[in-house]
């Protein structure tokens, strides 16, 4: 018979305490992982030249870049990640680009016009996030292509539109996913684990005041429509000095390899 521990068991507001935590120091693991084997799919893509391998390295270091995208998402679902007062100032079209470079489907994503401005260090890579959040549910429920536009809007914020051409959803379940869109950071229940993308860009909106709204097509098209607004205080010039480039995943041809254009790098 096992000794009888004096040790009280932990109450259960102790264990719902201790997941944070937990999941905080697995997704920083998580990203210094990805950051290692980054680094070795660096040299050996360098140092290939035969077509067949290296699109199959374009594919791991595809796969390293989405599984940083989840580790962040695991830290911002925490409630841990804090604000980052380094970081680069990045253009909105390298937002886009480090976006798609987190999403499984980024050849379904057509890039339109895009303003000339930049999103400023600390909030570059949550913003990215949230965008390919947004993108990442588009291209999945989507069979077509997706576009995304960045425009000026009022008072110097500046607007995403991602439109898709899925099947959408009911006004009714818009209006709700709106206000719940609007309104204060929702406790995470059991099936949040199946839609995780909902609660990560509601959690980096509250955390920088973005707006996000969804709207359906108009008739005759079907899909849904995504703008987020970054308000003022998060943009600037788009830095003269450019970022270490990184490229997104590339598409093989029979004898070529296509590279699709450079995404900043995080290091």
């Amino acid at each position: 018979m096992p000794p009888i521990s004096s040790t009280p068991p932990p109450r259960q507001e102790e264990e719902d305490e201790a997941w944070p935590e937990i999941m905080e120091q697995f997704g920083l693991h998580l990203i210094s992982l990805a950051e290692q084997m980054r680094i070795s799919l660096d040299g050996l893509e360098a140092d290939e030249d035969d077509p067949d391998r290296l699109k199959k390295l374009y594919e791991v270091d595809h796969a390293v870049t989405r599984m940083r995208r989840a580790s962040r998402d695991l830290r911002t679902l925490a409630g841990r990640a804090e604000d980052e007062m380094g970081g680069i100032d990045t253009s909105l079209l390298d937002i886009i680009r480090m976006a798609l470079s987190g999403i499984e489907r980024y050849n379904q994503v057509t890039i339109g016009r895009v303003s000339d401005l930049a999103v400023i260090g600390y909030a570059a890579d949550d913003v990215s996030c949230l965008i390919a959040a947004l993108l990442d549910n588009a291209t999945k429920y989507s069979p077509g292509a997706v576009t995304v536009n960045v425009h000026l809007a009022d008072a110097g914020d500046v607007l995403f539109r991602i439109e898709d051409t899925g099947i959408g959803i009911p006004e009714r379940s818009v209006g709700r996913l709106n206000a719940l869109l609007a309104g204060p950071i929702v406790e995470l229940v059991s099936k949040s684990g199946s839609h995780t993308g909902f609660p990560v860009v509601h959690r980096i909106a509250r955390k920088y005041d973005i707006d996000v709204r969804l709207a359906t097509r108009p008739a005759p098209g079907n899909g849904m429509i995504a703008m987020v607004t970054v308000p003022a205080q998060l943009l600037c010039e788009v830095p003269v000095t450019p970022l270490e480039p990184a490229e997104l995943p590339r598409a093989s041809s029979a004898s070529s390899v296509a590279v699709l254009p450079p995404a900043p790098r995080r290091r």
